[in-house]
């Protein structure tokens, strides 16, 4: 999607009527006009219940977590759609406390642009359901896909109605690992499991499990072995004659299945507010991340944050903004492939180029950088670049020359006092058939 002054349309399903949307990036003569996530959209509410994702943490916490479920709003804080939804959305986000983590990515926030590649955001404003059995995609990035590219979501398609959207949260929340012992048999049983985890036992009569018990299975999933005993069938009326239980519904904790150690619930209401807490001395502690994972997700936060600290050097995501913002302005530009898997290296190139566009004029009018996890196929188009090349391109012409030289701010000027970038030494190329980005 391009990241130059574009117009998106908000979705007919969900206002009813559609709408023209202004830049989905504001550019600034330097690239994309940094923004200060921390002043913006719901963290300005000290009171907001909206988890506001603003950092690459935040972002960690979204593509890691085995036991939240996500609502994500996408929006834009500085259109008058977005105003009006972010106003549901506190109430959305007040209705769904119990039940999921509602959340926000602001897209005027640079950060974002990674999230909007990798998820493929193609309307703002959106909603996104994120179950916590979240399958990650597999595709030419895979640690930073490991990190931010769901592939099991839900895109809410319903009406612009906190109830509406309430409604779809909801049956999105399937419950995790609840055992349903038909028998007393199937009870005992089901006690000779993982001696680790004390068991929950719900006694209901409701024939679907509640939502609020499915939200419990999720908060507390590998550290807490559900069961939900229906005490209209005779077997769950057996159950409960053993446990002595006399009405439903009723909880109760089993924290040493070897002398049947019972803690009963006795709290004034079944909420989570006050089952967690009761619940939460008898879970297992919360498992460490695998130690390869984390240092994985360490480096790719690393790279994530060094494309974000590009400064003045604009980084062009995709081949529909290659032609608008260095073919379409017909300016000398050097273009630069870097890889920034390797943190420290990406660093000193892009120090180099902000050095480089602020010194001395020369005939180069403007520099970009394209990432080689994603400008596979210009890279291609371009003859085969290899990995932390330069090329100049001159889009009246036509033409593009290969940098050859040490990639430091001198060697940029020499090569340029040198070689003539349109003449002999350079190639031709067609403006016209700039390919997409991804793997060739």
């Amino acid at each position: 999607m391009s990241m130059a002054s574009t117009s998106l349309r908000w979705s007919v399903w969900f206002w009813g009527v559609a709408f023209l949307l202004p830049a989905f990036f504001i550019k600034s003569s330097e690239g994309f006009a940094p923004r200060s996530p921390r002043t913006l959209g719901f963290v300005a509410n000290a009171s907001s219940k909206v988890f506001e994702v603003t950092t690459f943490q935040d972002y960690q916490r979204i593509g890691q977590s085995q036991n939240e479920l996500f609502v994500i709003l996408f929006y834009d804080d500085r259109e008058i759609n977005s105003h009006r939804i972010m106003n549901l959305w506190e109430s959305v986000a007040s209705s769904l406390e119990e039940f999921a983590t509602v959340s926000a990515i602001n897209v005027a926030d640079r950060t974002s642009r990674f999230l909007l590649n990798s998820w493929q955001i193609q309307a703002i404003p959106m909603i996104r359901i994120l179950p916590p059995d979240v399958m990650l995609r597999k595709d030419s990035d895979p640690a930073l896909n490991k990190l931010l590219g769901p592939k099991r979501v839900t895109d809410y398609t319903g009406g612009a109605s906190e109830a509406e959207i309430k409604k779809a949260v909801l049956g999105a929340m399937t419950p995790l690992g609840i055992l349903r012992p038909k028998s007393l048999e199937e009870f005992n049983q089901i006690l000779q499991g993982d001696a680790r985890m004390a068991t929950v036992v719900l006694f209901t009569s409701k024939e679907q499990t509640t939502d609020l018990y499915k939200a419990l299975s999720i908060r507390f999933r590998h550290r807490l072995t559900f069961v939900e005993v229906l005490v209209t069938k005779n077997g769950g009326k057996k159950i409960m004659e053993k446990y002595g239980v006399k009405s439903a519904p009723a909880l109760m904790v089993m924290s040493d299945k070897d002398s049947n150690k019972i803690t009963r619930f006795e709290g004034s209401a079944f909420s989570m507010s006050e089952l967690a807490p009761f619940l939460e001395p008898f879970a297992v502690p919360a498992e460490s991340k695998d130690k390869n994972l984390a240092a994985e997700i360490k480096s790719v936060l690393g790279v994530m944050q060094a494309r974000v600290e590009s400064g003045g050097v604009v980084e062009v995501l995709s081949g529909q903004q290659f032609t608008s913002d260095v073919l379409a302005k017909g300016l000398v530009t050097l273009v630069a492939f870097l890889d920034p898997s390797n943190v420290e290296e990406h660093k000193r190139h892009i120090a180099t180029l902000k050095e480089f566009s602020q010194g001395p004029a020369t005939n180069v009018k403007s520099v970009v950088w394209i990432s080689t996890l994603e400008g596979s196929a210009l890279m291609k188009f371009f003859g085969g670049i290899d990995p932390n090349s330069v090329i100049f391109v001159v889009p009246k012409k036509g033409r593009f020359t290969v940098f050859r030289g040490t990639f430091t701010n001198k060697g940029l000027r020499e090569f340029l006092e040198t070689k003539s970038i349109s003449g002999q030494n350079s190639h031709e190329f067609d403006t016209k058939a700039v390919p997409g980005f991804g793997n060739a």
